[in-house]
């Protein structure tokens, strides 16, 4: 089995990964602003590599599943996730709709403190769906 998507959504991470990883208080706030939008679009990038990955790991199976949550419920369904994972994922889903949707500084404030276990989760899942497509 070959998920397309599986080498771009490695990548993403590892980008995702490496703009977490600068100590953004060395930087002025401007600069700091600029540094924390990166991060969320890293995020945003990611997590839609993410979903679609899982989309296409359960088409393989025989799932239809069109929207981030369904995907990410069937993949609870089906073992992939556990039930923490779910529920991490479904706030996922929440803290991407606000960003997309809006720009307020403080929706983005809010989430980047959570942006470091959105990231391990996805790297942790990434880890199980590559077993599963050995």
């Amino acid at each position: 089995m070959e998920i397309k998507k599986l080498k771009d959504l490695e990548k993403a991470l590892q980008n995702f990964e490496e703009s977490l990883n600068i100590e953004l208080s060395e930087f002025p706030p401007s600069v700091r602003d600029v540094l924390e939008s990166g991060q969320v679009l890293k995020f945003e990038m990611s997590y839609e590599l993410f979903w679609k990955v899982g989309k296409e790991l359960l088409s393989e199976e025989g799932i239809d599943a069109g929207s981030p949550r369904r995907v990410f419920k069937a993949l609870f369904q089906l073992g992939y996730l556990n039930y923490d994972e779910l529920e991490l994922c479904l706030s996922m889903v929440n803290d991407r709709n606000l960003l997309s949707h809006v720009y307020r500084r403080e929706v983005v404030e809010s989430v980047l403190p959570k942006l470091r276990n959105y990231l391990e989760l996805m790297k942790s899942a990434l880890s199980r769906f590559k077993e599963v497509l050995k």
